[in-house]
């Protein structure tokens, strides 16, 4: 708990940094933009607040950002719009930005990772399989059910017969 330390920034040999899941609040420090040679950062399921600095867009070398599940608001910077996807971005409900709007915009937390496709398909299998094992059941008892009745009826044919023989 408590803030990201500026003296991070300080750490120029740095290439991740991964501060997911600890609570941290206040904001990302601005000088977070001096860490140039920076692959990944991510930030993300912290109470994180205030907007996402503009410098972050000068450290070319992110491969992977997070900043998901944060109290984070204002304008996503364009230059990571055009880097990263919404899943990065989710779960700040003042955030906005390119990512975030139409029909990109995700749920981070209640996302499943399947598309809409895959359920649909995933479905159409089940009730196939379900099919699949009910109705050989129900044939079955049918099957069963006849033969018992043809058994009955048998037996009183031949309890009559009998009967008139007698």
């Amino acid at each position: 708990m408590g803030e990201i330390p500026v003296e991070v920034s300080e750490g120029e040999q740095l290439h991740e940094f991964f501060l997911q899941q600890n609570v941290f609040q206040g904001t990302i420090p601005l000088s977070s933009g001096n860490l140039t040679p920076l692959q990944n950062l991510d930030l993300g399921n912290n109470k994180l607040n205030g907007s996402i600095p503009g410098t972050l867009g000068g450290v070319t070398n992110l491969e992977t950002f997070n900043v998901f599940e944060n109290n984070l608001q204002g304008l996503i910077p364009t230059v990571l719009t055009t880097r990263f996807n919404a899943s990065s971005f989710a779960g700040n409900p003042l955030l906005h930005g390119t990512p975030l709007t139409g029909s990109q915009a995700i749920d981070h937390h209640h996302s499943s990772g399947w598309s809409t496709g895959a359920i649909v398909g995933m479905d159409v299998g089940g009730a196939g399989l379900l099919a699949l094992i009910i109705l050989p059941s129900i044939c079955g008892l049918g099957i069963c059910v006849g033969w018992q009745r043809r058994g009955t009826i048998g037996a009183k044919a031949k309890a009559v017969t009998e009967t008139l023989i007698v």
